[in-house]
This record gives C-alpha cells, structure tokens and sequence, in this order.
C-alpha cells in the first residue's frame, strides 16, 4: 500500500514538472504549476486526489500561490457534496483543502468555504473550516460567524431549558464547531461580536465553552459600556450578573463606570422579583458581587442601597439562607459609605450584639469586631454609646482594644 502510495506521488510531482516545461513558455510558471495540479487532480480516484492535495501542500515551490489550487479542490467537493459527504476519503479531502486555505492565507476563497460549511454537517469538516476563517481573520467571515453562534446559543439555551432533551426537530448541538466558532471570533477581535459572545455566557453551555466565550469577549476592542448597562436594566437575571462580572474588568470599564454599575446592579438585585429558583440565587450573586465592587472602589453613593442590602442580609443570615461572610461583608461595606444613617444601621447591630452577650453570654467574636471597626471607620457619635458599654462586658481583650480605638476615633 506504502509503495503504491509513495508511485502515486512521484507521479504527482513529475507530472507537475512535466506540464510546467511543457506550458512554461506559453503561461506563467506559477500558473502552469496550478493548471498542472487540477489537470491531475480532475483525473485521478478520490485516494489520488488525496495524494496530490497533500503533495501540493508540502511542495515549496508552490506554497506562496497554492491557495487557488485549494479552492479549486472545495468547488469540486460543493459540486459532489450531496452524493459524497459521508464517504470518509471525501471528507478527509474537503477537511485538507480547508486547511490548507488557511495555512496559504487564500482571501478569494470565503465565500467557497462557507458554502463547504453549510453544505457538510460533519463536525470535523465544520471545525476546520471555522478554524481556517480564524486565521484568514477576514472581516467578511464575521456575519455568518456571529449568526452561527447565535443560532448555536438559542439551541444551547433551548436544551437548558427542556433539562438537557433535545426537540424532535431540533438538531443536536455541535460543541467543537462552537468552540471553534468562538475562537475565530476572539481571534476577528470585531467589538461587533460582543452581543453574541455575552449571549454564549448565559445560554446553558459547559464550562469548558462558557470559559471560551470569556476570554474571546476580553479579546475584543471597543467601549461596551452602553450595552452592559442595557442589560443591567433589561435583561434576566443571569444576564445582569454577567453583565456585572464583565464590568467588573479593569480593562472594560474606569473606576467611575463600575461603580455606577455595580450600583445599579445592587438595587437591581434589590428590587427585582425573581420569577424562578434560579433567578433568585443570580440575583443575590449580584448583590454580593456588587457590594465587593462598591466596598473596593469605597463607592459613597451608594449609601442607602447598602443599607438595604444589609438588612437582607441580616434578615437571611437568621434563615440561615446567607453564610456569616456575606453578613461581614455588608457590615464592612457600611463602614466605607461613611454617614449617619449608616453608623445609626451599625450602631443598633452592636448594641443587639452587646445584649446577647449581657443575657446569654454567648457572642460571635467576628461580628462584633467587623462593626466596631466599621463604627470606627465611619466615625460618627452616633456610635459613642454601644462602643463604650463593651467596657462592662466581658469580652476578651481583642474586642476591648478594638472598642477603645473605635472610641478614639468618634469626631465631636
């Protein structure tokens, strides 16, 4: 088989050489190099025509002008589509020609390799394919890639939805040409494709694809300020938090852009009903992750939604529906917005706090000092009284030196 392979070959070449002197006078070399190639490749077997394709990539000579050669080969492969595409030597020669667009940088031949696309439901045809389209980096492939992905993301969520069953239409999902898909995208960088890429987050893939999408949408260029606050106010749920998330990137947004975000993302969560279990878990991520950001950036606007969040929290803190961290930190970012109203909120904490101790004897050491430093930070009066009643409590020595430099730190 090696040897008949390896005569195929040779034959290959030295017919090549043999039209090139017979044609060169009359044609250029490099056209009469290609005109020798589809001359053979036309007349030989499918296993034949793998040979020359795979001659004609390793063939220096050619190398720099291949790429009509390539095309050549994709319109032969459209023209048989229909009778040939499950034949494994067809496809492995559609799946050649297409890589080898890529590897010659062959810009003429778009079109013919979309047209290979949609004509070959093969998942590996599909994916070289894409992964050629990000190589050639053609800004004409960015349509047809974004509304790949966008029907790929309808589909994705549409299986999300069913619990993962497909329709009995529906056709099954392609997880490796979407991340292909995705990666030829990234590697487009158009800030056009941002909408698509945000959508792929949120559309129920694996992670694996989900982390794709991420880094394609830290890829791309433009300012997408305007949309991320769009969705912050019109979309789901999940969508918000994505939103916020990817605001959140210093390299997305200015300071003053996130915290605006990350405060319309907290009296979003506020005051959003969720309409499903699913809603209400990504609506508190989104208060958590927006009170981080504010406490980060010591965002002072956004006093009162603060002190909403903090009684949500407490109030879920008493359900035992929110960990004790998620109590710390609404305390701690209190203490950073800075006025009255919220030393009045911390103010009341610590004296529940000292009341438990005085009755029970019991208290939780963490609590105590996360509001006696935010009470300090704050440095309102209003604190003066459950700070200075710790002294008749029995605490331990930590919290009564926290206390005393709380104390000093009250403005009169």
């Amino acid at each position: 088989m090696r040897q008949t392979r390896k005569r195929r070959i040779v034959f290959s070449r030295a017919a090549c050489l043999l039209w090139l002197f017979s044609l060169g006078p009359v044609l250029g070399a490099e056209e009469a190099i290609l005109t020798a190639y589809k001359r053979n490749f036309t007349r030989a077997g499918i296993s034949g025509k793998i040979d020359i394709l795979q001659d004609a990539g390793n063939d220096p000579a050619a190398r720099r002008f291949i790429g009509d050669f390539y095309e050549f080969v994709l319109q032969f492969a459209l023209r048989d589509a229909e009778l040939l595409r499950e034949d494994q030597d067809f496809t492995a020669l559609v799946i050649l020609a297409s890589r080898g667009m890529g590897v010659s940088r062959y810009h003429k031949s778009l079109d013919a390799l979309w047209r290979v696309f949609l004509a070959f439901d093969h998942s590996a045809v599909r994916v070289e394919v894409l992964k050629t389209m990000g190589v050639l980096r053609d800004k004409r492939a960015i349509p047809p890639l974004q509304q790949y992905l966008a029907d790929q993301n309808l589909l994705s969520r549409m299986l999300y939805e069913r619990g993962g069953a497909p329709a009995d239409d529906a056709p099954p999902l392609d997880y490796p040409a979407v991340s292909a898909c995705i990666a030829a995208l990234r590697a487009l960088r158009d800030g056009a494709s941002f909408p698509v890429l945000f959508e792929a987050l949120t559309a129920g893939y694996p992670e694996s694809i989900t982390q794709e999408a991420e880094h394609a949408l830290n890829a791309l260029e433009g300012d997408f300020k305007p949309f991320l606050f769009d969705k912050m106010r019109h979309g789901h749920p999940e969508e918000k938090l994505a939103a916020l998330r990817q605001g959140n990137r210093k390299s997305r947004l200015e300071d003053m852009d996130r915290g605006e975000l990350a405060e319309q993302a907290l009296k979003t969560g506020l005051h959003t009903r969720p309409e499903h279990p699913d809603d209400e878990r990504n609506l508190a991520a989104l208060r958590y992750l927006a009170v981080m950001i504010l406490q980060e950036l010591q965002w002072t606007r956004a006093a009162y939604p603060v002190i909403d969040h903090f009684y949500r929290v407490q109030k879920d803190y008493q359900k035992k529906a929110a960990p004790r961290d998620r109590l710390l930190e609404a305390i701690a970012c209190l203490g950073i917005m800075g006025n009255s109203e919220s030393a009045q909120v911390l103010a009341i904490q610590l004296g529940l706090l000292n009341a438990q101790m005085e009755e029970r004897g019991n208290y939780d050491g963490e609590l105590i000092l996360g509001a006696v430093k935010a009470l300090g930070q704050i440095g309102d009066k209003l604190a003066y009284d459950p700070l200075y009643y710790i002294s008749f409590l029995p605490y331990p020595d930590s919290i009564q030196i926290a206390a005393q430099e709380a104390l000093a730190q009250l403005k009169w």
